[in-house]
Parts: C-alpha cells; sequence; structure tokens
C-alpha cells in the first residue's frame, strides 16, 4: 500500500511495524504526511475533485483547481491564526 499510494515519494519511515501488540499496532513509525498533498496529487482534468448535492437534489460538481485553491486559502488562513497566536503568546 505505501508504494501503491505513492508514500515512498513523500517520506520515510523508520520502521513499518513498531509494536504488534494488537490493538495498537503501530505502523510506519517516523514517516510523515500531508494527507491534504496526497489527496490533490491525484488531480485530473477527467473527472471532478468533489460532487455534492444540493437541497434540491441537483449535483453540483467542483474542479480540482477551484479545491487546490480552497485548500491554499484555509491553509493560509490558519497559518496566519497559528502565527498570531506565537506572537501573542511569545
Amino acid at each position: 500500500m505505501w508504494e501503491y499510494y505513492g508514500l515512498d515519494a513523500v517520506t520515510g519511515h523508520d520502521e513499518m511495524l513498531g509494536d504488534v501488540t494488537m490493538p495498537g499496532a503501530r505502523w510506519f513509525t517516523g514517516a510523515r504526511l500531508n494527507f491534504a498533498e496526497r489527496c490533490l496529487a491525484q488531480a485530473t482534468d477527467a473527472r471532478a475533485a468533489l460532487v455534492s448535492v444540493t437541497e434540491g437534489g441537483e449535483p453540483v460538481e467542483m474542479s480540482w483547481d477551484r479545491l487546490r485553491r480552497e485548500v491554499a486559502d484555509v491553509a493560509a488562513a490558519l497559518r496566519r491564526i497559528a502565527f498570531r497566536s506565537a506572537t501573542a503568546n511569545g
């Protein structure tokens, strides 16, 4: 799965299975993953990024470009909030 989803190109890991205790097994310890980045890496013009349905039952499609812009806007807003918080407490 690590290779299938291209995670090996994103990050390394210390060990594949750090703790075999079930429940609570620890997989890919030391790995770091940006979930939004991995989702956006699958962008294609062949299909919409998201399809929602209005209350009236009409489907509404969102393009990958629009989704990418909206994700970037939210990320920028969260960074501004974190910066203000850090400077206020700092």
